[in-house]
């Protein structure tokens, strides 16, 4: 029987996106996750790809809200299943902030 995971609201930055030559699968990438506290939970983590994830159009540095459900795999890896994507903030192109 599987065990019943909730799902809580994070923040974390995109980072790339990835895949495993055994599983015929899409993950993505995420860093310094923090909990909605502002709380950093973990420094990384692997997601599964969601529905609709490429009509974000994400790159890669931008901040990012998202629910989750994390569980630990077989080898003792986490991974995470991820829904509700939203965009906080675009990442800036180097030497693009304020002109003093």
């Amino acid at each position: 029987m599987r065990e019943k995971l909730d799902r809580a609201i994070f923040t974390g930055t995109f980072v790339k996106l990835g895949g495993n030559l055994k599983e015929p699968s899409v993950d993505l990438l995420i860093e310094n996750i923090c909990d909605a506290s502002g709380k950093e939970t973990t420094n990384q983590l692997w997601f599964n790809m969601p529905k609709g994830f490429f009509a974000l159009n994400l790159k890669g540095g931008e901040r990012i809200e998202f629910h989750a459900r994390i569980k630990e795999n077989q080898k003792g890896h986490n991974k995470g299943h991820i829904s509700k994507i939203r965009v906080l903030k675009e990442a800036m192109e180097p030497n693009s902030g304020p002109v003093s």
